[in-house]
């Protein structure tokens, strides 16, 4: 069983309208052959343009339109997303500072009652920093947990 080998040396015949014959050399059969073109993009090529405008001449003029529509709309959604992210970050430094400053002064708060000999108080300050240190950095077991995964 030998399969029959394609002449790899045939050229396809382009038509005007934009087909592709090829016709087979041994047989002379002819073969339509289908085309698939790609584009990425807000326009398409230049020589589908030229097709658009062959259609209507004011289609161009609306494609264009359209996607310059679309990429405004894109840029606004860039921006937007760009400055919740900042008010995010800006938040979370905020909230860093200020948890910050309530441990340094639970810390300040226990020493204070722990030299005036005040035990409970200075485990209630201490308890309190460490509560807080804990919200904001998470706990130990929670934080080997996410870099293991």
């Amino acid at each position: 069983m030998t399969a029959k080998k394609k002449d790899k040396a045939t050229v396809p015949d382009v038509r005007e309208d934009g087909r592709m014959l090829r016709t087979d050399a041994a047989t002379g059969q002819k073969e339509l052959l289908c085309v698939a073109r790609e584009f990425s993009g807000p326009l398409p090529p230049p020589e589908m343009l030229e097709r658009y405008a062959q259609i209507s001449p004011d289609i161009l003029g609306v494609l264009v339109e359209m996607a310059q529509t679309e990429q405004e709309m894109r840029e606004k959604a860039l921006d937007a997303t760009i400055a919740e992210n900042r008010r995010e970050q800006g938040l979370t430094a905020k909230g860093l500072y200020l948890a910050t400053a309530i441990i340094v002064l639970g810390i300040a708060a226990g020493c204070y009652c722990a030299f005036c000999g005040r035990e409970w108080a200075a485990v209630a300050a201490f308890g309190v920093a460490g509560a807080v240190g804990w919200m904001k950095t998470g706990s130990p077991s929670t934080s080997a947990k996410s870099e293991r995964e």
